[in-house]
């Protein structure tokens, strides 16, 4: 199908590929800019208001409307134009903004090609370059898969177009169909408390099916923490989730009946009741809730199997406490008694809250294979959401693409807007996590509409947060930082430590990402200090990123204290995942000076599990391995890079680190026509699409070879472009004293020399440097 393309004045559009030509030439439009201008493009044909213009471009609506107004004075000036002439963009007072120029729009059957980042075909290094046929997008690069993965099963991503006015981030819209249910308070035996959880569910779903707005029992659960600090919690919860009633209830054993008490509160107006007495606790539920649900003028659907959920709802319960062992023995005494299907279901839940993915995928997958269990569409939908969940954990995304779609068509017809969000969200996990992010996108909009339905205020946060990491994921950390800070400050409102956990680590990667240590730091020692609580893939990973941060800032001994405890705490974590610790070991050796160590360690890494993704700690594993191998003289004939060797061709990502490994292991060989253009093609690359820290990497990398080879003028140029983070990266210091060191410049060489002493710590700056800016100041006046 053909795509749209607009044209203007001198001005090509195209949306699909998010370019814009002026007369041949790309202009480069900032994201912001350019939704803007799309936005405005394609409703051309009236006013636009403020307020839905910020919707669609901020995806939110509390927006300033001083930033809207730089926001149009920054495309003008991309333009060409500005707030006298409008040529372009007209300003209506008081209202908004309109499209002014004439359009004309025609289909697009092909996007026009990115500009060349590589050595085109017939260069003489393109043998050394690469020449891989260009895929549409990247996969998720570094370690974004895993914060994807954590949340496994029901992982929310982000909103997208689709999504953007649907809720708004700072809270939701109070409302007589929304309600919380509380935990209930139980009377009884010891081995009855699961109805404390189990019920508090049970009387969610009932008035689920009476059409009441009520949160997902996950989502409730998450939240209980946050009324522990507070005289009024329960108030606290319901605002949170938007809700005017919370219902609270009492359940009493009092052999051989059970009493049930169900009240729901609505402010100060009087409590409406439902209560039963049943010799059955499920069935007294039932009958509580639905009385409950018909005092509030709501009319119950029929009721499902209640000798089956005698037995699923403890099961459910102990699972949503995060009690497996529990819900294992609950089910070993449940087999037999329950239906077979249900049983090996559950079963399979148990073994994926276990990490036990193997086990899970065999009961899912002999399920799927079951006439009888698939002949449902509901309940073959909860198989494909469970078994994509597996497909997920294992990095399986193909699979797990082709599971979640199953489930969401077959929920489409008619399924729990919830359990649609679920399959939706998830397909555009696996989507966005195999590069096809446009239909990520559309997925993940979608899916925010749906949780929008269920009333699920804290599954909107999830969005959110997973937007943020989404924009981490395309190299977007000053986009993504606004998302992930926000979705932490109210994933701390529900007192969900786990989530506010896993959104840290997002911003502090963010931070990394644009070398702001001194921030990435703060979050680290955060991180770290609730680190007890912290699963062990979360403290695992906290380590690890403190140590990087720790490094960045010169406390070397921190950092390698840091990564002996991780190792000593969480010992035989699985690949890929402890990479991290080798990478970080293999950086710090190489800072210490200890090449011999730095290259075991690197080796060790890469031999655990080939690096096949860009990103941390395959970028760091790769470059020292090869470094190492170049400082202890180990230089083969081979035109590919030794780290690159094991990748099949159509697999090596196309990227700045990349570039870099093929340019110096070309200077290394003394190819230096092959050098040149990787370097070059690296800086392209970086300039274009990278992150400060993808560019610092080549730049210094560049830099340096340029100076080995007497070429300062080039070198200062290269250089200069990083000049900028001197203040704040101690690699971009050390570059400026190196620079200054080769072309002799007395004052800058000794204030170079400052800079990098004031940010070293335990970091050694070459004793020439040091010696030669000395000298510098011993010779002034």
């Amino acid at each position: 199908m053909a795509s749209v393309q607009y044209h203007f004045d001198s001005f090509h559009v195209l949306p699909s590929t998010r370019q814009v030509r002026r007369g041949g030439e790309a202009v480069e439009l900032p994201r912001l800019v350019f939704d803007c201008a799309l936005y405005l493009l394609e409703h051309r044909e009236r006013a636009i208001g403020r307020d839905e213009l910020v919707a669609a471009v901020w995806g939110r609506v509390d927006v300033a409307d001083t930033q809207l107004s730089q926001l149009i004075r920054r495309l003008r000036q991309h333009l060409g134009d500005d707030a006298h002439q409008q040529k372009f963009v007209q300003t209506i007072p008081g209202f908004g903004y309109r499209w002014a120029a004439p359009v004309s729009a025609s289909a697009a059957d092909e996007a026009e090609p990115e500009p060349a980042s590589a050595p085109v075909e017939g260069d003489p290094t393109a043998g050394v370059a690469g020449s891989s046929p260009a895929r549409p997008h990247a996969p998720l690069r570094g370690r974004a898969w895993l914060a994807l993965a954590a949340a496994a099963a029901f992982v929310l991503v982000c909103g997208g177009i689709l999504a953007r006015v649907l809720l708004p981030r700072s809270g939701a819209e109070i409302s007589e169909d929304r309600a919380i249910v509380l935990p209930l308070d139980v009377a009884a035996s010891a081995t009855d408390a699961w109805l404390r959880l189990g019920g508090m569910d049970l009387v969610a779903q009932r008035l689920r099916s009476a059409g009441m707005l009520v949160p997902r029992t996950e989502s409730m659960v998450a939240a209980l923490d946050a009324k522990a600090d507070s005289p009024r919690g329960n108030e606290r919860i319901a605002a949170l989730f938007g809700a005017e009633l919370i219902v609270s209830g009492t359940v009493e054993h009092a052999p051989p009946v059970w009493h049930v008490k169900l009240v729901a509160k609505r402010g100060d107006d009087p409590p409406e009741a439902g209560q039963a007495e049943d010799a059955d606790a499920i069935r007294a539920l039932h009958v509580a809730t639905d009385r409950l649900a018909i005092a509030l003028g709501r009319r119950p659907a029929p009721g499902p199997d209640v000798a089956g959920e005698s037995w699923i709802q403890p099961v459910r319960a102990a699972i949503l406490a995060n009690q497996i062992a529990t819900a294992r023995s609950l089910l070993d005494d449940a087999r037999g008694q329950m239906d077979g299907i249900e049983w090996a279901y559950w079963q399979a839940r148990v073994e994926f809250g276990a990490a036990r993915w193997d086990e899970a995928a065999s009961l899912l997958d002999d399920l799927l294979g079951s006439e009888e269990a698939v002949r449902d569409p509901s309940r073959h939908a909860r198989i494909l959401i469970a078994r994509a969940g597996v497909h997920i954990r294992t990095a399986s995304y193909a699979e797990a693409e082709s599971a979640f779609d199953a489930a969401a068509r077959l929920l489409a017809a008619g399924g729990s807007p919830a359990e649609h969000a679920e399959a939706l969200a998830g397909r555009g996990v696996a989507r966005a996590a195999l590069g096809r992010m446009d239909e990520a996108l559309a997925d993940l909009g979608q899916a925010r509409g749906e949780m929008e339905r269920a009333g699920d205020t804290y599954g909107a946060i999830r969005v959110d947060a997973n937007r943020g990491i989404f924009e981490l994921a395309r190299d977007r950390p000053a986009d993504a930082l606004p998302w992930l800070q926000d979705a932490a400050r109210r994933f701390e409102e529900f007192g969900a430590v786990g989530p506010v956990l896993s959104t840290l680590d997002a911003v502090s990667d963010a931070h990394a990402m644009l070398l702001q240590w001194d921030e990435a730091l703060a979050v680290d020692e955060r991180r770290w200090a609730l680190r007890q609580k912290a699963d062990p893939m979360q403290g695992y990973l906290m380590g690890v990123d403190r140590s990087r941060t720790l490094l960045a800032v010169g406390r070397l001994g921190d950092a390698e204290q840091t990564l002996d405890t991780i190792e000593a705490d969480y010992p035989g974590m699985r690949r890929p995942i402890a990479q991290g610790l080798n990478a970080m070991r293999a950086e710090l050796a190489w800072a210490r000076g200890r090449h011999a160590e730095a290259l075991l360690q690197a080796r060790q890494g890469l031999a655990d599990a080939p690096c096949r993704t860009d990103g941390f700690p395959c970028d760091t594993l790769g470059l020292i391995y090869q470094r190492a191998l170049v400082a202890s003289g180990d230089i083969d004939r081979e035109a590919v890079p030794p780290v690159l060797r094991d990748i099949p061709p159509d697999e090596i990502p196309e990227s700045a680190f990349v570039d870099v490994v093929r340019a110096e292991w070309a200077a290394a060989r003394g190819d230096k026509t092959a050098a040149e253009a990787n370097f070059s093609a690296g800086l392209r690359r970086a300039t274009h699409a990278g992150t400060p820290a993808d560019l610092v990497r080549v730049v210094n990398a560049y830099s340096r070879w340029l100076i080995g080879e007497k070429r300062l003028d080039e070198a200062a140029a290269v250089a200069g472009q990083v000049a900028f983070w001197a203040d704040q990266d101690f690699s971009s210091a050390l570059l400026q004293l190196e620079l200054t060191h080769a072309i002799g410049a007395g004052g800058p060489q000794a204030a170079a020399l400052a800079r990098v002493q004031g940010m070293a710590g335990e970091r050694v700056v070459p004793v020439e440097l040091a010696d030669s800016a000395r000298s510098v100041l011993s010779l002034r006046p």
